[in-house]
């Protein structure tokens, strides 16, 4: 499933890696956070390369929304 290739842009961060290629496996959510200059874009970029491309206009396909519009808003003024 994974080419080798792919992951090659990202020096290190071989946990980070193997748990990515885990959690693709199982079909699990991913959040890539960490300081400026780790390698989160360039990851991110890569792993977009092993998804299948998704149509829009595919009933099939799920909804997706941003998590800000799935919570009512908290904010209280300061």
């Amino acid at each position: 499933m994974f080419e080798s290739a792919v992951f090659n842009d990202i020096v290190g961060q071989d946990n980070v890696k193997r748990q990515l290629k885990g959690a693709l496996i199982a079909e699990h959510h991913t959040l890539i956070i960490g300081a400026p200059g780790v390698g989160k874009t360039t990851l991110a970029k890569n792993v977009a390369k092993l998804l299948p491309s998704i149509d829009v206009n595919d009933p099939k396909q799920r909804k997706f929304r941003a998590a800000n519009d799935l919570f009512e808003s908290k904010a209280v003024p300061t």
